[in-house]
């Protein structure tokens, strides 16, 4: 009887894991229609595998209308929680599958919205090359650290990093600076102290509020400004300084390319800005998986050639620009 007991726990064990997955669908799309569509699985047999669960679990998950799906309090909690835990049970699986040390499965890379575009295309040829059996799944977010901690395998961001417990590796400096394209500062003039700032258009990230109003000094001091543009997209920040519409506080990372072919240029560079790099982190308990070691393989050639290549055809033309 006990032997018969514990295979049923253990079956009951193995429904939790696609039962959780297909609630987690209906809770992202609100909809059975939605999720019979992208499942291919009928609406009925839907309906009857929620009930299955909710039952199972003792409470209702949605308020259920003929139009949509609204998640009760207990569906909220299910969501916020079970979502990690789905992917923690994803993870795990995969390295099981890769003790022969053979990159398989999908990699989740997240990076802060905008954090280089041209970065992300030329890696991921490289990467895939290191693993042509990774499927890859790019995610980008104005806070990376924060929101997409629960699902990455790894992250690229600009430091610091609190208390995050990762592994962190180091990538080079990433120093938030100060640049203008060169039209721009012929038409509105170089600024030559901070409280130049007060004449000019500023542009800066809105992720962080108090960041957005106050720019760091070399001194470790702030600066109030009044910034006539905001944005969480790093990227678009870049291409509006290039397009001459005002002087943007930005990460080395995110205006490399532009500094380079001398679409912008650096002002104030021994008043405004602060030090700060660039790593790559991955769980700890994750510091084995092949997939994350080809990765780190991958990104340490990339850099490599790609700063070589950088630096031979626009660093000789470029002012203010300096290999990190």
């Amino acid at each position: 009887m006990h032997m018969i007991r514990a295979q049923i726990a253990l079956l009951d064990t193995m429904d939790v894991l696609p039962e959780l997955s297909l609630f987690l669908e209906l809770a992202e799309a609100g909809s059975f229609t939605e999720v019979s569509r992208r499942l291919g699985i009928p609406r009925a047999t839907l309906s009857r595998r929620l009930t299955r669960y909710e039952r199972s679990l003792g409470t209702p998950l949605f308020e259920r209308s003929t139009r949509a799906l609204r998640l009760t309090e207990a569906g909220r909690l299910l969501q916020t929680r079970g979502a990690p835990l789905l992917a923690q049970a994803k993870r795990l699986g995969e390295d099981v599958q890769q003790v022969d040390e053979v990159p398989r499965g999908t990699l989740v890379i997240a990076t802060q919205t905008g954090l280089g575009r041209e970065f992300a295309a030329g890696f991921v040829s490289t990467l895939r090359s290191h693993c042509p059996a990774v499927a890859l799944r790019l995610v980008s977010s104005p806070k990376p650290l924060q929101e997409s901690i629960e699902v990455a395998d790894v992250i690229l961001s600009e430091g610091p990093l609190g208390e995050l417990d990762w592994i962190a590796v180091g990538l080079g400096p990433s120093d938030r600076i100060a640049v203008a394209s060169p039209a721009y500062l012929q038409q509105q003039g170089r600024p030559e102290r901070l409280e130049d700032l007060a004449e000019h258009a500023l542009l800066t990230v809105a992720s962080d509020p108090h960041h957005a109003q106050h720019w760091p000094c070399r001194d470790g001091s702030e600066i109030a400004v009044n910034p006539v543009l905001t944005s969480d997209d790093l990227h678009t920040l870049a291409e509006c300084a290039v397009g001459g519409l005002g002087i943007a506080l930005l990460p080395m990372t995110a205006v490399a390319v532009p500094l380079a072919k001398g679409e912008l240029t650096v002002v104030l560079s021994e008043s405004l800005g602060r030090k700060s790099r660039f790593y790559v982190l991955y769980p700890s308990i994750r510091r084995n998986s092949p997939k994350i070691k080809a990765f780190l393989t991958a990104l340490e050639s990339f850099i490599q050639s790609a700063g070589e290549a950088m630096l031979s055809s626009h660093g000789r033309h470029s002012e203010g620009w300096h290999r990190p």
